[in-house]
């Protein structure tokens, strides 16, 4: 064999390429349909075997422009500074400055970038307001916040502290001979209020009498708070609402607490109120010696009538009365929001405050407490119980 093939070997080279030819598949032209076409191999033969497969037609899809658009600017930059919202609540020169003054001071605690918005008219203001959702921060009246809210869900940052509380209130007084001893005994009587447009002194208590469906005699407006208490002291009305503060405690007891404390808890001591060497309406020489500091609406009158304690006393409270906020639009960016609160936070304990915020010609703040939506709800009353209140703003 091995012979057969050396001698033969040259003599087969040209059968090569013929039976190189017959090793390879055979190649069918298929016309190109909508049929697929599949090569079915085996190891002897290679054929071809057309197999019917559903192809989807698809119409051509139309060609279309894209368009590239920049993104926008962010809150607090050159293009977009963040709006620092004022309302028109005091003289718009006094604004301007105030707010200036802020605008520099939060530029350099955030580095972000401030502009100084004072409308003035309400409706302008909550426009701005509810118009620039994701670029205002606002310092609004209490009830603005909530009309707000309502209008188009502004957000709730902080609420100021004065007087060392986010709240204030106003309170029924009357004589303590009168035989008034409930919000029905005001039936018919005559109401002395230090102005009727005020939110803490007359509107809240006419909402506070009207869900009780108390209604009272002639309302007469009286300019002051001290006006007021002098004109229940000298019989000319019935009752008067003026503002309460409330008692300062002795020194290291826990603080007076709305709702628990008797806002006269002070005539415990059986101790008659003096004024104190440093010009404080006390009982027992005051908080530091164990005894209370009056600070209600009567204390301003004491020299004038020393017997006013005695012959006065206050029938009720008004709900607590949140201090004005800080609001944010609704969409306003939630670590910006955070950002520039803690910024605030120091600020309104800075001296540099004092010529803005804390300044008793523009907000007269002293610090920033975290509240809860929930706390704004009597405002919520007010305006639901004096429904006039809300209209007149939104």
């Amino acid at each position: 064999m091995n012979k057969w093939r050396v001698r033969r070997l040259p003599g087969v080279l040209w059968l090569l390429p013929l039976l190189l030819m017959a090793c390879q598949p055979q190649v069918e032209i298929v016309e190109v349909t909508s049929e697929a076409t599949v090569v079915e191999v085996t190891r002897e033969v290679v054929r071809t075997r057309v197999v019917a497969l559903p192809v989807a037609t698809m119409p051509a899809a139309p060609l279309e422009a894209v368009v590239v658009t920049a993104a926008a600017p962010r809150p607090g930059t050159a293009e977009r500074p963040i709006g620092l919202l004022f309302a028109p609540v005091v003289d718009g020169t006094v604004t301007a400055v105030r707010g200036e003054a802020l605008a520099e001071s939060l530029a350099e605690a955030t580095g972000l970038r401030y502009q100084v918005l004072a409308p003035t008219t309400p409706a302008e203001t909550l426009d701005a307001l509810c118009d620039n959702p994701a670029d205002t921060v606002a310092f609004l009246p209490a009830l603005w916040y909530v009309l707000a809210g309502e209008r188009c869900g502004a957000q709730i940052g902080q609420a100021a502290i004065q007087d060392g509380l986010p709240w204030h209130a106003a309170m029924i007084v009357v004589g303590r001979n009168s035989g008034l001893h409930s919000l029905e005994d005001l039936a018919g009587k005559r109401w002395g209020v230090p102005d009727q447009a005020d939110l803490a002194t007359s509107l809240f208590p006419r909402a506070m009498l009207a869900e009780a469906g108390v209604e009272t005699g002639e309302i007469v407006e009286l300019g002051s708070d001290s006006a007021a208490v002098l004109a229940l002291y000298n019989g000319e009305v019935d009752f008067i609402t003026a503002t309460f503060r409330p008692p300062l405690m002795p020194y290291e007891e826990t603080e007076w607490r709305y709702g628990v404390d008797d806002p006269e808890l002070w005539r415990l001591l059986g101790l008659r109120v003096q004024r104190s060497p440093l010009g404080y309406t006390v009982v027992g020489q005051g908080p530091e010696f164990g005894g209370y500091r009056i600070r209600d609406a009567r204390a301003a009158v004491f020299d004038t009538a020393p017997d006013i304690f005695s012959t006065t006393e206050i029938l009720a409270l008004t709900q607590q009365i949140p201090n004005d906020p800080v609001t944010f639009g609704a969409d306003f960016p939630l670590g910006l929001a955070r950002q520039i609160m803690a910024a605030l936070a120091i600020y309104v304990t800075s001296e540099a405050c004092r010529q803005s915020l804390c300044s008793s010609d523009f907000y007269n703040w002293v610090g920033l407490q975290p509240v809860e939506e929930t706390f704004y709800d009597p405002f919520r009353f007010l305006v639901e119980n004096l429904p006039e209140v809300g209209d007149i703003h939104r």
